[in-house]
């Protein structure tokens, strides 16, 4: 299956973007991957525990970083800021539930400000590829 309404033509010398995603859902991993990749213009590497994806992402390699909020051990919004202290200059956008932001608010009413006012991106689940693809390019490109 072809998404092609978000997608921009790939240059024949362009490296494709790296993403790095966590959800604790391996469906959602998975179909992000396989999508992403699919299309050509992203590299994924994808993680569905956030401790091993914290030791395993390196400063200035990634393009992108989609976390989930929600998931067991690290949330979403403390992995965030583990993974901020490694790389502060990589961009961010968080794949969640409204209800999971709402609750954010109430127990990180700072953290969530900041990343609000930083530019940082939240995509509601669950999220069209076609919508996914757009955001991640307009965050990217």
């Amino acid at each position: 299956m072809r998404h092609t309404l978000y997608i921009k033509e790939k240059k024949s010398n362009e490296k494709p973007r790296k993403i790095f995603v966590v959800d604790d859902e391996y469906d959602v991993i998975y179909i992000v991957k396989q999508i992403l990749e699919e299309i050509g213009l992203f590299q994924v590497d994808a993680f569905t525990d956030p401790s091993i994806a914290l030791s395993y992402f390196k400063p200035y390699k990634y393009d992108l970083v989609i976390l989930d909020i929600r998931m067991p051990d690290i949330n979403g919004l403390d992995l965030y800021k583990k993974i901020k202290a490694v790389d502060e200059n990589v961009k961010v956008c968080f794949l969640t539930a409204v209800h999971d932001l709402r609750d954010c608010k109430l127990t990180y009413p700072a953290l969530v400000d900041a990343i609000e006012r930083g530019n940082e991106f939240f995509i509601d689940k669950p999220v069209g590829i076609d919508k996914l693809i757009s955001k991640i390019n307009k965050i990217i490109c």
